[in-house]
C-alpha cells in the first residue's frame, strides 16, 4: 500500500500540478478498503494537489512581480500632459514592495492552509475510527485508539503545530519574524509527513 508519509515527503520534488496529481493518484489507488481510510486518503491527496497548484501559480506570480521594471523618465498622462515619473519614484517603489510582500504572504498562507486542512482531515479520521465522546480532545482520542508511543509523539507534534499556526494567524501581523512558524517547502513537507505517518500507523493499529 502507498504511504501517505511518502507522498508528503515527496512534496518538494512535485514542482507541477500534473506531477502532484499523478503522485496523488498513485497514493489514492493504494488506499485500503476501509471507508474511513478512503475518506482520509482522498482529503489528504487533495491537500497535496491543492498546495502544489497554489504554490506553482504563486511562484509564477512572484517571479512576474519581482521582475517588474518600475517606470522611469517621463510619460504622457491620460490628458496628454507630460508627467515626470521621477517625482513619484518613491511612491512607485513603496507600491512595488507592497506587491512583493503581498505575494510572499500568499505563499506562506498556502502552506498554512495545507497544514490546517491536513490536520482537519486527521481529526475527522480519528473521530471516524473511534467510538467515544466526540468532544474529547484529539490527543485523548488517539490515546484511546492505540498505545504505540510513536503515535503519541506524532500526535503531540501535529497538535502543537496546529495550535501554534491557529494562534499565529489569529494574532498580530506585525509579530517578529523569529516567532513566526516556518512554512518553507521543506517544513510544510515534514509537517504533512507527520500527519501522513500518523494516519499510516493508525490504520495498522485499529
Amino acid at each position: 500500500m502507498y504511504s501517505y508519509e511518502a507522498l508528503a515527503r515527496a512534496l518538494p520534488t512535485l514542482t507541477t500540478t500534473d506531477a502532484a496529481f499523478d503522485s496523488a493518484s498513485i497514493a489514492a489507488a493504494g488506499i485500503s478498503d476501509r471507508i474511513e481510510m478512503i475518506l482520509f486518503g482522498n482529503r489528504f491527496c487533495a491537500v497535496i494537489v491543492g498546495h502544489v497548484a497554489a504554490r506553482e501559480r504563486l511562484g509564477e506570480l512572484s517571479r512576474t512581480v519581482l521582475g517588474r521594471e518600475l517606470p522611469t523618465g517621463t510619460a504622457i498622462d491620460e490628458h496628454g500632459n507630460i508627467a515626470n515619473l521621477a517625482d513619484s519614484s518613491h511612491e512607485l517603489q513603496v507600491a512595488h514592495e507592497m506587491d512583493c510582500g503581498f505575494v510572499e504572504e500568499a505563499i506562506r498562507l498556502s502552506g498554512a492552509t495545507a497544514l490546517l486542512a491536513a490536520s482537519a482531515a486527521l481529526e475527522l479520521l480519528v473521530g471516524d475510527l473511534g467510538s467515544g465522546n466526540p468532544r474529547r480532545p484529539l490527543r485523548q482520542k488517539i490515546l484511546d485508539l492505540t498505545s504505540v508511543e510513536e503515535c503519541h509523539e506524532l500526535a503531540d507534534r501535529v497538535i502543537r503545530r496546529r495550535n501554534m499556526l491557529a494562534h499565529e494567524l489569529d494574532g498580530s501581523y506585525w509579530s517578529p519574524p523569529l516567532t513566526r512558524l516556518d512554512l518553507s517547502d521543506e517544513s510544510v513537507s515534514a509537517s504533512l509527513a507527520d500527519v501522513g505517518r500518523l494516519a499510516d500507523l493508525l490504520e495498522d493499529a485499529v
